[in-house]
């Protein structure tokens, strides 16, 4: 997982995605494809997540432009620009693999669309409105900053992760005891999922993203219910995969946090990931339970 997180302002992050790409590219000399096509396939790829970064800066800093004069959509601009550096360093800096960045960044991309339209759409006379995006957008932003610094955060989870593991406690019994959701775990919805992944890094010591406030915020309005979270539905479809993958790997490290072969194989994938081994850009993003 990261170590030492920066939170870097647009300018920097241009910067950092040239780099990354930089890095990518002089990794072409290290990677054994299996055709041309391949090799093809990576390239785009690396060249699609430099200009995703670019074209999402653009887009949010376009929303700031265009509401620079306007007293009640300016704050709310500034705020979608403020949590789209916020994505973006979490996408860099989180996100090893090129081919899970690149969906990450394509998630990104669809949400940040969402807001700037519900932006657009806003009717500036409701002050209910114009308070439910601002708190919606506020609440996601800190969700995706605990989100990053909790990847730093491994310490905390080893002796759970050695508690759960001598218990003989696997997944599914944990989130079923826990929360009370039943059946297959690819099963659950999204938001399920999410409220299992948020209650095993609650546990592990990690802290907590998702609390009631935050679903509230999010949620479809009138949707939630504190005592029947399993129901909730998010929003925002793209949110819920932003906020899905992020509680995914830092749940994954949380399992694997003095678990020697899992860390191994976690490990593993992070040194192929950041070494651009062909075969690592086709794996699915995938946690090993």
């Amino acid at each position: 997982m990261a170590s030492d997180i920066i939170f870097l302002p647009a300018a920097k992050l241009r910067l950092l995605a040239e780099r990354i790409h930089g890095i990518e590219r002089t990794n072409l000399g290290d990677i054994q494809f299996s055709s041309t096509t391949e090799q093809v396939v990576y390239l785009r790829i690396s060249n699609s997540n430099l200009q995703s970064v670019g074209s999402i800066l653009d887009a949010s800093d376009a929303a700031v432009t265009k509401y620079a004069n306007d007293a009640v959509r300016g704050p709310i601009a500034s705020l979608i620009f403020a949590y789209t550096e916020t994505c973006l360093n979490n996408a860099l800096q989180i996100f090893n693999n090129y081919t899970i960045r690149r969906d990450y960044l394509e998630k990104i991309t669809s949400h940040l669309q969402n807001l700037v339209k519900e932006l657009d759409d806003l009717d500036t006379s409701n002050s209910a409105d114009v308070t439910a995006l601002a708190e919606q957008i506020q609440h996601y932003n800190e969700a995706v900053i605990k989100y990053t610094k909790m990847t730093q955060n491994t310490r905390a989870s080893e002796d759970f992760s050695r508690r759960l593991r001598n218990s003989g406690i696997d997944f599914p019994t944990w989130y079923q005891a826990q929360l009370g959701f039943s059946g297959q775990f690819e099963k659950l919805t999204d938001e399920q999922k999410i409220l299992v992944y948020d209650s095993i890094i609650e546990a592990s010591g990690r802290g907590k993203v998702l609390n009631h406030i935050v679903l509230k915020a999010i949620s479809v309005p009138g949707n939630f219910r504190s005592n029947q979270l399993k129901d909730i539905t998010i929003k925002d479809a793209a949110a819920k995969a932003v906020l899905l993958k992020n509680a995914a790997v830092i749940t994954w490290d949380v399992f694997t946090a003095k678990h020697p072969i899992k860390a191994a194989t976690r490990d593993a994938i992070v040194i192929a990931a950041n070494k651009g081994w062909g075969i690592i850009g086709r794996l699915s993003f995938k946690l090993p339970w």
